[in-house]
């Protein structure tokens, strides 16, 4: 299964996070597709958009089987090339899913290069599809993002996802540690925020070297009038 970078420090801290925002405002990006195909189903849509301000804009129209991605990002869905099929499909009895791979994404406007696009989507049981979009920004940085539904029936009402963009670190799991217990761990990820309900997009484990190892400053509570500790730990695990 496709992961998230994760790294995991044993440690004891009690820790709190602000919320930190991306350099461009997505709810004021232009949603405006300049022309789409004559759909078989109802269209379901997801906008992608690349680099620190979003200057980049990939639109996703899901067709039954059929997926439209806008590979040059200039709006127009109907261009040779980007009515695309599964490349790989599966159907069990009580699980099936579908891969579309591997695209590229060489915007019209001369902006840079995203490779390795790849979208699959899974379904177990009666339960909803769920997605992942995994790509390499300017063809070097994995990012990932999904393992939710990331599909709309409007492009007003789309879920955006941020590539590329500014990166905050985001604790998974336990968002509160004890200073009493004897065993802990503290779980981290990178992500860039999107528009929409829990929509993100995280580094993928590839892309920090494994000859890097990460390391964490963290500033310990003091006691009444007395100032807190700052220490460092090693976050050498990934997952």
């Amino acid at each position: 299964m496709l992961k998230p970078l994760t790294l995991i420090a044993s440690t004891l801290v009690t820790f709190s996070w602000l919320a930190i925002g991306t350099a461009a405002d997505l709810a004021q990006l232009n949603r405006k597709i300049e022309k789409e195909p004559e759909y078989q189903h109802q269209p379901r849509y997801c906008l992608l958009v690349f680099g620190p301000k979003a200057e980049t804009r990939v639109w996703l129209v899901e067709d039954g089987d059929t997926l439209y991605v806008d590979r040059n990002a200039n709006g127009d869905l109907t261009e040779e090339g980007e009515a695309l099929q599964p490349t790989d499909k599966r159907k069990l009895s009580n699980y099936r899913d579908a891969k579309y791979e591997t695209i590229e994404i060489v915007p019209a406007n001369g902006q840079a290069k995203h490779t390795d696009l790849m979208i699959s989507r899974y379904r177990s049981g009666k339960k909803g599809m769920k997605y992942v979009i995994k790509v390499k920004v300017d063809g070097k940085l994995q990012q990932m993002a999904g393992w939710r539904e990331i599909f709309s029936n409007s492009p007003k009402t789309a879920h955006v996802f941020h590539f590329g963009g500014k990166l905050a670190p985001r604790p998974l799991r336990e968002k509160k540690l004890s200073l009493t217990e004897k065993k802990q761990e503290l779980h981290l990820c990178w992500y860039t925020p999107g528009l929409g309900k829990n929509v993100r997009t995280m580094l993928g484990y590839e892309a920090v070297p494994e000859k890097i190892t990460p390391v964490a400053e963290i500033q310990w509570p003091g006691k009444e009038g007395k100032e807190s500790v700052r220490t460092t730990v090693q976050l050498v695990h990934r997952c």
